[in-house]
């Protein structure tokens, strides 16, 4: 995975140049879209976009999960 550095007050955070978009998948269950986050992460992926998420508490909770890991 590429990454770029963008700032963050007076530090920078590395983000990765792919992103996954969350508005595809509002009716997939949880368990399904938990899954594909796990994947994503493992592929290095940091960045979620999660704005056309209809079901957003769903998908946050699910990366909340997984990242407390």
């Amino acid at each position: 995975m590429e990454y770029r550095k963008l700032p963050h007050g007076k530090e920078y955070e590395k983000f990765g140049v792919l992103c996954l978009g969350m508005g595809g998948i509002q009716h997939t269950p949880g368990e399904e879209i938990e899954a594909i986050i796990r994947k994503a992460i493992d592929h290095g992926i940091n960045f979620f976009d999660l704005c056309g998420f209809l079901n957003f508490l769903n998908a946050f909770a699910s990366i909340c999960l997984i990242l407390s890991l």
